[in-house]
């Protein structure tokens, strides 16, 4: 993951695979290629330039990846979660669903109506 910044602030923020539908050249002002001797080239020029340097990032990028990225374990919802379903009533009062997440050291819980539905 990684981000662009701009001089308006930051403008992508993202994986390398996400940066490919990134259109740079609509958010930047244009560039325009000089030659040695100080002669304006055109902006042709110019825009091939910066896709050339975006190229050349992006290739510096993708060279520093491990070759095996290592993405990481993938798991089943039913081999992390508990199967019984901690909840507090719509009823309850605020230091009786406090004390519930308290004593399952939970930060959120689903609210039950008196039917049993998600209020």
């Amino acid at each position: 993951m990684f981000s662009i910044y701009g001089i308006s602030g930051q403008v992508f923020s993202g994986t390398l695979e996400e940066m490919n539908r990134v259109r740079a050249a609509s958010r930047a002002r244009s560039v325009r290629a000089i030659s040695e001797d100080g002669e304006e080239l055109g902006i042709e020029a110019g825009v091939s330039i910066a896709a050339a340097t975006r190229e050349t990032a992006l290739k510096g990028y993708r060279s520093m990846l491990p070759r095996d990225l290592e993405r990481g374990p993938l798991f089943h919802a039913s081999q992390i979660m508990q199967t019984t379903v901690i909840r507090v009533s719509a009823g309850d009062t605020v230091t009786r669903a406090w004390r519930t997440l308290r004593d399952h050291a939970i930060h959120q819980a689903p609210v039950l109506d008196d039917d049993g539905r998600l209020s």
